[in-house]
């Protein structure tokens, strides 16, 4: 597929239908910048665990620019998006902002207010 700018992409899917790699194999006219494939790899449940960007559009080939990981409690809710600009995560040392986190307000079976207060890896009812 030949995009807006000009540069040619071929896409890569895995069994699921998933996108696993967007590769740019020719730059358009008026495109510029080293990342030349966009790489994403989900975890069992099917969230999105990491994705990487490539200076080279082959699988396998290349070194990594940077890279996002993705950390998601039992729920399947997101608690932690590390971001390493300088090549891969290291969840030491690379940067994690925080993820806010969210109460919500339901009505049980009562009729009474019940509050869900959600972080990290437990939920609590209060």
């Amino acid at each position: 597929m030949i995009d807006q700018r000009g540069c040619t992409h071929a896409y890569d899917y895995d069994l699921l239908g998933r996108p696993t790699h967007d590769r740019v194999l020719d730059l358009g006219a008026g495109a510029v910048g080293p990342v030349r494939r966009l790489s994403t790899i989900y975890d069992t449940r099917g969230m999105v665990e990491k994705v990487t960007s490539w200076d080279d559009p082959r699988i396998g080939l290349g070194n990594v620019l940077n890279q996002v990981q993705n950390v998601y409690n039992d729920f399947g809710q997101q608690t932690h998006s590390y971001q390493e600009h300088g090549g891969v995560v290291n969840t030491s040392t690379s940067p994690k902002p925080s993820i806010p986190v969210f109460v919500r307000q339901r009505i049980g079976p009562m009729g009474n207010a019940v509050k869900d207060s959600c972080q990290e890896k437990a939920c609590s009812l209060q």
